[in-house]
């Protein structure tokens, strides 16, 4: 039996920053790989953008395993000098910590395989009805203490992995998103969701700022950094 398989190359990205001008999310991909991997850096960090950016380069690169994570810790000590004034000091000491997802499709596109370390979410779509939502399921699923990995050795880390099979989809994609987008998205009545999905879908970045704006006032959206990458 020939089986027909999904290139899943197509990616747009919708993103608006809390913290500083870009904020403090970061991702990448590896495309050879089919890979993408989201990481949101913690906002009480020392620097929660640039050690989010080595560990999200790193898990693209070589997917979600312990030479990754040990990889980008190297890298991000080797580039990373230590501040001459005390006040900088005390605060370098405290680290940089980030959530990790990383998204993996299979062969011919036929599965995917969700790694996390904390809460930044990955959604399985059907068109857009979410079939799977992970590491999370629910709105109500998300605090404010989320497992975080950081840029020195904390004992053993494990990512939570699920796959999913891809094959009896008509119209697969996966999107990852951080915690604030990915709860709001999750809190959405299931008969409303497909059009919240499909506005997140053709939005470009402006219109994806304006409705964010309007949906911190109306205090059902965190004031917080918000990414987006939908995979197809």
């Amino acid at each position: 039996m020939k089986l027909s398989g999904r290139a899943f190359g197509r990616v747009s990205i919708l993103s608006r920053p809390e913290h500083g001008d870009s904020g403090e999310d970061r991702w990448a991909t590896c495309p050879g790989a089919g890979r993408w991997a989201l990481c949101d850096g913690a906002s009480s960090s020392w620097d929660a953008a640039g050690w989010a950016a080595e560990l999200a380069s790193a898990l693209a690169r070589k997917g979600p395993c312990p030479e990754a994570i040990e990889r980008a810790r190297q890298r991000y000590s080797r580039r990373c000098e230590s501040p001459e004034d005390w006040l900088s000091a005390l605060s370098r000491r405290r680290g940089s910590w980030s959530t990790a997802l990383v998204a993996e499709f299979g062969a011919l596109g036929l599965s995917l395989t969700l790694s996390a370390i904390g809460d930044t979410e990955g959604l399985v779509l059907d068109g857009y009805g979410i079939v799977l939502a992970f590491p999370l399921v629910s709105a109500g699923d998300f605090t404010d203490r989320p497992a975080l990995v950081g840029e020195a050795g904390q004992g053993a880390l494990s990512f939570h992995r699920i796959q999913v099979p891809l094959a009896g989809l008509r119209r697969p994609s996966v999107v990852l998103a951080t915690d604030a987008l990915a709860q709001r998205i999750l809190a959405e009545p299931t008969a409303t969701r497909p059009a919240l999905l499909g506005f997140l879908d053709r939005a470009d970045d402006a219109a994806f700022r304006a409705w964010a704006e309007a949906e911190i006032d109306a205090g059902r959206l965190a004031p917080d950094d918000l990414s987006l990458v939908w995979v197809r």
